[in-house]
């Protein structure tokens, strides 16, 4: 046996200590990293979240008791705003719209068909 080191051992023994190299260098950079990808994943998550509330999703309130049978007064429902982009209302469904009137602040009314 040789005493010398091959360029081989010195590769493996530089690797092992890379592999457990605790340098706060190393320590900043994978915290960086990890803080990047959460901040990746709430960003994706919020976009998602804004893009249903405002294209496909809507939450209304009962304004009133006109439907008291089906629905009470101060219940709350969610709705799929592109229920009707493909067919048109049919006997029994509940529609959600805004209030006409300009003079009033924009409500969501309920109606039965």
């Amino acid at each position: 046996m040789s005493d010398k080191m091959t360029t081989d051992d010195i590769k493996d023994t530089v690797d092992r200590y890379e592999k457990y190299d605790n340098s706060p260098e190393k320590k900043k950079k994978k915290t960086k990293k990890e803080l990047f990808s959460y901040l990746k994943i709430i960003i994706i998550a919020v976009g998602a979240a804004i893009v249903l509330v405002t294209c496909i999703i809507i939450n209304a309130k009962v304004p009133s008791g006109s439907m008291k049978d089906t629905i009470n007064e101060g219940d709350r429902l969610i709705g799929l705003r592109v229920a009707y982009l493909f067919g048109s209302p049919q006997r029994g469904d509940i529609v959600i719209f805004k209030y006409p009137d300009a003079t009033m602040k924009p409500k969501n009314i309920l109606r039965g068909l």
